[in-house]
Parts: structure tokens; C-alpha cells; sequence
């Protein structure tokens, strides 16, 4: 089934946009020195992006990163525009951002602003893929459907396709591809294919089909594994991990800081968390005051646990959050270097598995912001990490003093 390279292009654009856009509606920005700059893309207002997002992105954040690349990929200037994009998505990428990953992904296989290089695109849009994110689940269907880089394997590309429509924002889109591949495959291959789906799906994308340098048959593809998240590596001071291509997470270390405890007697000096995964960020599910559970995004880059005012509304009205949690405001200077005040109040308990953390502070952010884990609580331990293989958070408890 022979796929022309301008018929590819057409479905990888889109679904590369379409996740560019869902990213942004997942609140991935949503920390306080980014708002501003995202929102400023979201009005395609690039100029303001570049100036807002630049000084954070040149500090490191890939986040930033990320929308100053996508604010240059709209630029009017094409060959400046075009070199900048991929410089800043690349730095992001290489920090393990999964949107990132699918941008340089779909960029080499078309070659959009890079030479084209089948084998750059498969590794980038696999490490995305396996992530979470559906635009690159979609980008590895339709490289397996086209034979461009690999041998085509219409098993592989109906099994991708299936993982990304999993994601209902892209089942529509995905659902025509699907159609279109069954034509080419038996009952019998259809439900192969779909099997293998349903295992990478259960084990949080870790046991999909790789190896694409590997020859297959359409009739049975041979499925190898690997392991692509080993645990991080610490140092003896729990100060620090290694970070590794595929999510790296830096492990933060404030030793004036009280420790979280465990109800009940003395805990384990580590602990881990399960994460859920979406889009490549990592969602906690947490306790406020003991009594409503809600899932916050794992962000280092905020200074304080962020509350959007919509859902601080709802815990004041219950009585989650009372009259004497509230503390007052905060300044917080944005990337422009102006700065706006926020209402600062505190949690009296906040619950991670089976740990509690007392009288932490928190910030209310603007409505339909993202819940946001932030410094105000990871500093509470002795050190923090991601363990990717198994989608964990892993806590380390500071030593009672």
C-alpha cells in the first residue's frame, strides 16, 4: 500500500497542530511565570510571546521553550522563523517534553525546517509516543502506514492508530485512518493489531512494538521490548538525580524545610506515588484538608501550590478551605518584570498516598487554570524524582531532627 509523501503530510500537520492545541488546553503553561506568556500566544499575539517566554526559555524552562518554538513557527520572517522553531523545540525535546518530541518527530519525517531523516523522526515520535501523546501515536501510524524509513507494516500502523484514538480529541480524525487500513487487513490481522493496542495501552505505553530497523511482515510483527525509563540516580546527599532522554525530572533539595510525616508511626525513608500520565505531564492525585481529592499537575517551575480562583470558590462554599486559612496577597513578578498580586492561603493538610504535609502554602491563579503541585510542597522532602518506567513519583523524606 504505496502512500504518497505530500498524502502524509497532510495528516501529520494535523495532527500535530491538534495536539499543539490540546497542550495548550491541558494547562501544560499554567504556572505563574508563563501565564502571562501563554495567553499571549493564545491571542496570537507572537511578538508578546517571544518577549514574555525568552528570558524563562534561556533559563532553561522547557515549557517556555516550547511556546517561544511555536510563536517563531508562526513568525512572518520563514528562514528565521523556521531556524529558531526548531532550535527551541529541540531544547525542550531533549528535556523530554512530549509535545516538543512529536513537533521534531513530524519535522524530520516531512522535513519541515530540517533535513529529512526517517530515523530521527521514528526516535523522537517514539519517545513522545511513549509519553502518552496522541499526536505522536498518530505521527508513528501514519510512518508505519506510509513505509517511509521502515519497512510498511500495516499491523504497526493500524496499532498506533488505535493507541492515539484512545484519546478522544483524535479519535475522529484517527478513526478515518483506521478505516482505511482495515481494507488492507484480515479479521484475523485486525484483531492482532488490536491486541497489541490494548497491551500498550494497559502497561502505560512501555510494551508497544518497537525496533522499526527491524524487517516485518504485515502477517505478524514480532513485538521487542525495552526499557526506556530506569529509575533516576541519586547522590549520596539526595541533592541531585541524573536526568535521562526520556523525562528527565530534577530532583530539588531544601534541608530548612519541615518534613512530611505519615499517620499512624514512623514511615519509610522513600516512598513512591503512582502517577497518571496525560500528554506528558505527570497528574498527582491529592487530598486537600482531609477531605476533597482532586489530580494536580507536577510542576517544579512553580513556587507554590497554584489553585485556580473557580476551584478555590468551590473549597471556600464547602468549607473546604475556612475564613482562617485565608493569609493575604503576594507579588509575583512575571517574565515581562511587571509584577501582580495574588491570595495567598493555606492548606492545613495536604495528602500524596500516604503522606501528609502540613500548613502549606498556596496561591489562588486565575480561573481554568491547572492545579499545579509546586516548590511550596516538593520542598518538604529531602529530594524528589520520576521513576518513567513505572510512572511514580518518588518522594524521599527528610531525617527527623
Amino acid at each position: 500500500m504505496g502512500v504518497s509523501a505530500s498524502a502524509c503530510f497532510r495528516p501529520l500537520r494535523a495532527a500535530l497542530f491538534a495536539g499543539f492545541t490540546l497542550a495548550a488546553l491541558a494547562g501544560i503553561a499554567a504556572a505563574e511565570p508563563l501565564s502571562d506568556g501563554v495567553n499571549a500566544y493564545g491571542r496570537k499575539d507572537y511578538a508578546t510571546t517571544k518577549r514574555l517566554l525568552r528570558p524563562l526559555a534561556e533559563r532553561g524552562s522547557a515549557i517556555a521553550q516550547f511556546y517561544l518554538g511555536l510563536a517563531y513557527e508562526r513568525g512572518k520572517s520563514v528562514s528565521e522563523s523556521e531556524a529558531e522553531a526548531v532550535s527551541w523545540f529541540r531544547k525542550a525535546a531533549e528535556q523530554g517534553l512530549a509535545a516538543s518530541q512529536a513537533a521534531l518527530g513530524t519535522r524530520y519525517f516531512i522535513g519541515w525546517g530540517v533535513p529529512q531523516n526517517y530515523a530521527e523522526a521514528m526516535n523522537w515520535s517514539l519517545k513522545a509516543a511513549k509519553q502518552g501523546n496522541p499526536s505522536a501515536q498518530a505521527i508513528l501510524g501514519t510512518i508505519y502506514e506510509s513505509g517511509y524509513g521502515v519497512q510498511q507494516n500495516s499491523i504497526l500502523a493500524y496499532m498506533w492508530f488505535t493507541v492515539s484514538a484512545h484519546d478522544p480529541d483524535f479519535e475522529p480524525s484517527t478513526r478515518r485512518n483506521l478505516d482505511e487500513i482495515a481494507r488492507h487487513l484480515s479479521a484475523a490481522q485486525i484483531v492482532t493489531a488490536k491486541s497489541l493496542a490494548q497491551q500498550c495501552l494497559q502497561t502505560g505505553y512501555v510494551d508497544c512494538t518497537q525496533a522499526p530497523q527491524v524487517a516485518r511482515r504485515d502477517d505478524g510483527p514480532q513485538v521487542s521490548r525495552r526499557d526506556d525509563g530506569p529509575q533516576a540516580s541519586r547522590r549520596d546527599d539526595g541533592a541531585q538525580v541524573s536526568p535521562h532522554d526520556d523525562g528527565p525530572q530534577v530532583v530539588h533539595r531544601d534541608d530548612d524545610a519541615a518534613a512530611a510525616t505519615v499517620p499512624g508511626g514512623n514511615p519509610p525513608s522513600r516512598t513512591r506515588v503512582p502517577l497518571r500520565m496525560d500528554r506528558g505531564i505527570s497528574f498527582v492525585p491529592v487530598e486537600i484538608n482531609g477531605t476533597l481529592k482532586l489530580d494536580f499537575a507536577l510542576d517544579s517551575g512553580a513556587s507554590d501550590v497554584s489553585v485556580p480562583a473557580d476551584v478555590f470558590s468551590t473549597l471556600k462554599r464547602t468549607s473546604t478551605v475556612k475564613d482562617g486559612d485565608l493569609i493575604g496577597q503576594q507579588s509575583y513578578v512575571l517574565a515581562d518584570g511587571s509584577t501582580t498580586q495574588s491570595s495567598i492561603f493555606k492548606i492545613r493538610s495536604l495528602k500524596i498516598g500516604d503522606l501528609v504535609v502540613e500548613d502549606v502554602k498556596a496561591s489562588v491563579t486565575p480561573s481554568h487554570a491547572s492545579l499545579l503541585l509546586g516548590q511550596s510542597f516538593l520542598e518538604r522532602f529531602k529530594s524528589w524524582s520520576i521513576d518513567n518506567t513505572t510512572h511514580e513519583l518518588l518522594l524521599e523524606l527528610r531525617e527527623n531532627r
